[in-house]
């Protein structure tokens, strides 16, 4: 999920949460054309840790607008 925060028609931050679901990220993995057993060997890691239940994560990077 991304979002923005707009202050008088100008964004002025923006950011996103991280997906924090193993099915999501394997169904995305999939989506560009990684396999099961490339996602397992380069990504195994990440996807342990989201199965065991990773908690969400994102943030919000603000703009510095300089007129």
């Amino acid at each position: 999920m991304a979002y923005d925060l707009v202050l008088n028609g100008y964004e002025v931050g923006g950011g996103s949460i991280r997906i924090h679901d193993s099915e999501i990220q394997s169904q995305m993995f999939r989506t560009i054309g990684i396999g099961e057993t490339e996602a397992r060997q380069k990504f195994g890691y990440l996807l342990d840790a989201l199965a065991y239940g990773a908690p969400p994560h994102g943030g919000l990077a603000l703009a510095w607008i300089a007129w």
